[in-house]
């Protein structure tokens, strides 16, 4: 298993790619659409900001031992996300806003975030499984699947940026 500096490095690596590709951006395009259907990089950057807080709500609710391998889950997960012609609709709790997005406001709030998020992985047991939101798809997770889960939802969505700068910016 990682041990959370490990864990850490890549959650630091994958904040740093989110708002380096965030920064390509200019206000001017963050909010645009490539498509009336489909989200602006502005309306991803919100929705990590909505789930990622979500989620480092579950990592601090109740916790209980596990009784599999705490990283059972993980490769799944790393599958499930990798897929990028798999399409998902978030649920309604965590989808964006019909709001406009600044890019200097939802970058401080995704470092904030990913800082809480770190001091969780530092301070707690990372084999427990949290007790307090069952996923839909992949069920109870431990903590160390949800920070996975952070890193694997990030890297489709940095991918899913790529494609709507490519649409949007010539």
């Amino acid at each position: 298993m990682k041990n959370a500096d490990d864990l850490i490095v890549e959650l630091n690596k994958s904040t740093e790619l989110l708002i380096r590709e965030i920064s390509l951006f200019k206000e001017s395009n963050f909010n645009i659409k490539p498509h009336p259907d489909q989200w602006s990089a502005g309306d991803i950057a919100e929705h990590i900001v909505v789930l990622e807080s979500f989620i480092n709500k579950v990592l601090t609710g109740t916790c209980v031992p596990a009784n599999r391998n705490p990283e059972e889950k993980i490769l799944i997960v790393k599958n499930i996300f990798s897929d990028f012609d798999k399409k998902f609709n978030a649920p309604k709790p965590v989808a964006p806003s019909e709001n406009l997005k600044s890019i200097a406001l939802l970058s401080d709030e995704i470092k904030a975030s990913r800082v809480v998020t770190e001091e969780i992985v530092i301070a707690n047991d990372l084999t427990l499984i949290c007790k307090d939101f069952v996923h839909r798809g992949f069920g109870e997770m431990t903590r160390t699947e949800w920070i996975h889960f952070c890193i694997y939802h990030t890297e489709r969505h940095l991918y899913q940026m790529q494609k709507i700068k490519e649409k949007i910016i010539r």
